[in-house]
Order: C-alpha cells, then structure tokens, then sequence
C-alpha cells in the first residue's frame, strides 16, 4: 500500500499456513483464504526450496537486491539455516534486516513457537476482554498478527530514512509478544504503581452507566452492495448481501445531561425515577436500566435509534458488520471498498488503506498474490534465463504448484 515492492517468498512445499486457513491446501483453494489475501495485499509471490542448493543460490541472488530483509522464524532457526543477521550482510552489508520472532531471541521463551493467538494470550490482552466472574475471551481477530505486521512497516520506514541519512542499514529485533503487550500499557502501570483497576469489564466502563449494547431490530430487507470501484473500468455485477438478523446500538451516557436526554428519547415512565438522576445510582442500577432499554430498541432500527439519540446529544452508534459496511451511505459515498483483481477470483472488495496519498489515490490495485504466482517475473528480474528457470522447476526448488501434502 505504501509503494514497496513487497516479495513474499514461501517454500513449494510449505506455503504460509494463513493460506489455508477454512480451507483446502489444494490449488485453487490455497489463493482464496480472505485471510491471507488482506494481509499479503500487492505483494508479488516466489517460491524457493532454501534447502535445496539452486534454491539457495536464487535466495541469495533476491537478497544482493533488497533493501529489506524480514523474517518470522522463531529463534535460532535463521542462524541455523546460514540466513542469520550476519549470514545476511555478507551479501548484503547495507541491509536492513528485521527478526520476528514471537518471543525474542533471549529469555525463557525465545524458543516457543509463536503465532497470532497464542501472541495474544501470552501478551496480557485476552485476560482483559469478557466479562466479570467469567473466563477471558479472545478477540474476533487475532491482534497478535496485524499489531505485529503493522509494527514491522513502521519499523521499515523508521530504518530506510535511518538509511538514507547515514547510508547504512541495521538489525531490528521486533518480538511479536511484546507489540501485542504495548497496547495494555495503562494496566501494566497501574499494576506496578499498585492501583488496581478493572479488568473484564464486557460492555461496560467504569464511571460510566448505561455503558452498554442493546438488541435492536432485525433487519429484514435484502441490501445491494452500492460501493463504487476507482480501480476498475467495470463495476462488479449488482450484488445483493443477505438479511442480518443480529443487529444492535451502543449507547454510552457520559453525563447527567445526556442521561437526561437519553430518558426523553426512550419516553419510558421508568426511567424518570429520581434514583437514576446521578451517575452513582445509575451504577448501581444498570442491571435494571439495561432491560428497560432493551425493551425499548429491541423494536428499532439500530440506524434510526443512533440516529435520533445522536441529534438529543447523547453517544450512540449501531453495531456495523462487514456486510453492513459494504453497503453504509458514508463508506460507499468516501469510496471506502475499492475492486483489486485476483490471479485465481478475477476481483473482489476489499478496504482501501485508512490513508489517502494524493498521489497514489487508486491503490490498492491487487488482491494477495496466487502461490508462486510471480515466479518467473522475480526470476527473470534476477538473471535466470527460461531455460534455467525450468531447471528450478525440475529440481523441486520452485514451483508455482504446492509439492507434497505436508
């Protein structure tokens, strides 16, 4: 997104897991993952045996070329294979190299294998979510792989303007438990400085009440997707998403005002009572409160309700899914979903970059990359001939075809 040439090599026997993820390791069901097709987003695609000698050679050969070097291995495993930090800049001296392990390279746990989910809990945040007197619960997505991706591109940029002020590159460790542990940073202090605070709080925030998110009305008519495509001379055919069934409002009163204005929107007798007039006996209510106003939005719209709470000035906003996303007046009217084309789908949606570059406006223009998809334009960059490139192939050190079913 941000203009790199992003080389994303797997082994032909051994793709990225995330391939097939809810899926098959059979071709095409290994480029379809929505998982790995967000994530790997415009980048092109080789495969190499490094175990194999010509696979080696081509390795180094892509190495001599780059100006980042960015490997997830868990410890040791990169020394091991001769593609360590020091292995690396014997082709390269002015390389930036980045170590992803998920636990560092020192300390007890520098040899566990590490990814998203277990990032996740070994880092403090799941203990955090659900709800109290009940066990942890883990995140929709696993924050452990996105935080970690995104700390790495920043950790890029941060290296190559170092490089292009002093001309020379460097090594970043980056642990993945450790991005994951950053954004729990408030309760780390806390605990230290001895002030307890809450931990799994569900819905509900402290000094807040209501805090919470009520049933709303299904939504029963069948939504076009109305979202507009500057990455395509042709739109995708008119699709029509299912009926959501499961919808819901947040509303958060932050004061005595809105809680105020929250009663006159509701118009419900009940909620007059002058216990609820002050925040502490709101708190101390909210079991009663809740139900009362899930009575009330359980028959609404969830767009209607935030709508008319929001212009009484109280804090509310319904529950969007990615099907509703889709088809939201804002998003398609600020062109939010954009059309990348895929080699293995032809094209599909998918979310612009939350930034806008006035002169990169139509990115992104690919999906993720089919396995192998680049080989022989990587290849050809690199030197080898056709012929030589058909050696690679025959010698199993690359493949645009999973090998084996490992």
């Amino acid at each position: 997104d941000m203009g790199a040439d992003v080389i994303k090599v797997e082994g032909p026997t051994f793709p990225d897991p995330v391939r097939t993820a809810g899926g098959s390791r059979t071709a095409p069901a290994i480029n379809l993952s929505s998982y790995f097709n967000e994530y790997n987003r415009g980048k092109r695609s080789l495969t190499l045996d490094f175990k194999k000698k010509p696979g080696m050679q081509a390795l180094k050969r892509l190495i001599k070329t780059a100006d980042v070097f960015v490997e997830n291995w868990s410890s040791g495993v990169a020394d091991r294979n001769g593609l360590g930090y020091n292995d690396i800049r014997k082709l390269n001296p002015n390389i930036i190299y980045i170590s992803m392990p998920g636990f560092g390279h020192q300390g007890s746990d520098a040899s566990r294998v590490g990814f998203g989910p277990t990032i996740e809990q070994m880092g403090g945040l799941v203990a955090l979510q659900g709800y109290e007197n009940d066990a942890p619960h883990k995140s929709g997505i696993s924050y452990g792989d996105p935080i970690a991706g995104a700390t790495c591109a920043a950790a890029a940029v941060a290296a190559l303007i170092h490089k292009a002020l002093t001309g020379k590159g460097c090594y970043c460790l980056l642990p993945q438990r450790d991005g994951v542990t950053g954004l729990i940073g408030e309760y780390i202090i806390a605990e230290a400085l001895g002030c307890r605070i809450p931990t799994k709080t569900g819905n509900k925030r402290s000094g807040y009440a209501p805090h919470e998110i009520y049933p709303c009305l299904p939504d029963l008519k069948p939504r076009p997707i109305l979202s507009v495509f500057p990455n395509d001379d042709e739109d995708l055919e008119t699709q029509t998403i299912d009926t959501v069934t499961d919808r819901w409002i947040a509303i958060n009163c932050q004061s005595d005002k809105e809680w105020l204005s929250l009663t006159q929107v509701v118009g419900d007798s009940r909620l007059f009572d002058s216990a609820y007039s002050s925040v502490e006996g709101r708190l101390d209510n909210q079991k009663v409160i809740d139900d009362i106003i899930s009575e009330w939005t359980v028959t609404k719209d969830s767009y209607d309700i935030a709508n008319s709470l929001q212009n009484n000035g109280v804090t509310a906003a319904p529950v969007q899914t990615a099907l509703l996303l889709l088809t939201d007046p804002h998003s398609v009217e600020r062109e939010n979903f954009v059309t990348v084309k895929h080699d293995a789908k032809g094209k599909h949606l998918t979310a612009r970059p939350t930034w806008r570059l006035t002169r990169r406006p139509k990115l992104p223009k690919f999906s993720g990359p089919s396995f192998g998809q680049h080989n022989e334009t990587i290849l050809s960059e690199l030197g080898y001939s056709q012929s030589e490139v058909d050696e690679l192939e025959k010698s199993g050190a690359t493949s645009r075809e999973l090998i084996g079913n490992r």
